[in-house]
């Protein structure tokens, strides 16, 4: 299914488009905003809250439910709680590094042994897709 480009702005980030926007969203009786970033091939979606606090985390879903991983991150917004398109150029950047020995991902969550290596595997092809 096409996503409606009303509303929303392109960004292009290593050969690659995408579509973002931000929206309110009602969550536990508070309004937040989130900072949504879709493939133009639809093939995975970031999600990103505007209104966290002192522990950040990015949530990364691939096509058709196929999975949903939560990493935590640095901010990507100004000091305002502004994400500009510097801001969401970054977080794609931030998202399309690979996890090595000075750039850590970690995967939140309390999985066990076999669930931690499916949101890894999951990880993995969200990388693969990202950088083709």
């Amino acid at each position: 299914m096409a996503i409606s480009k009303k509303g929303k702005r392109s960004i292009t980030v290593n050969s690659k488009s995408y579509l973002w926007w931000v929206y309110r969203h009602y969550d536990n009786q508070n309004f937040i905003f989130i900072a949504q970033i879709v493939a133009k091939d639809q093939s995975f979606s970031i999600h990103y809250s505007l209104d966290q606090n002192l522990y950040r985390q990015v949530n990364i879903g691939l096509r058709h439910d196929a999975g949903w991983i939560s990493l935590a991150c640095p901010q990507f917004e100004n000091k305002d709680r502004i994400i500009t398109s510097k801001g969401i150029r970054q977080l794609i950047e931030w998202c399309s590094l690979a996890p090595s020995e000075t750039n850590i991902r970690s995967i939140l969550g309390n999985w066990t042994k076999d669930e931690l290596k499916k949101k890894q595997q999951l990880y993995q092809i969200f990388l693969e897709k990202l950088n083709p």
